[in-house]
């Protein structure tokens, strides 16, 4: 498995991780978070080594949006994170909330 967590998501937290680790199975492809809103979250997942493949040839035809992995992939479980962990920072003043 490989996580996969973005490095403006400082309120992610290990119980957060945890949840997405419980659900981690070798029949799935990927486990990803869910923001509040119920949008899939990429960059806060667990992937699945044997997607290796499907993620080269992705990257050998260009194809670098991350939708058009998610949509080659097998089984994928959703897990929805606890309010507030899953928020954006990329300034300053994004610490001090919405």
């Amino acid at each position: 498995w490989l996580l996969a967590l973005a490095c403006d998501l400082p309120f992610v937290t290990g119980e957060a991780l945890a949840l997405l680790i419980a659900r981690a199975a070798p029949s799935v492809a990927a486990v990803l978070a869910l923001d509040e809103a119920g949008r899939q979250q990429p960059l806060c997942a667990l992937y699945h080594r044997s997607i290796l493949p499907t993620v080269a040839a992705h990257l050998r035809e260009g194809r670098l949006a991350m939708h058009a992995l998610l949509a080659a992939l097998g089984p994928v479980e959703e897990v929805t994170l606890p309010a507030g962990v899953l928020r954006n920072v990329n300034r300053p003043e994004d610490l001090a909330g919405p």
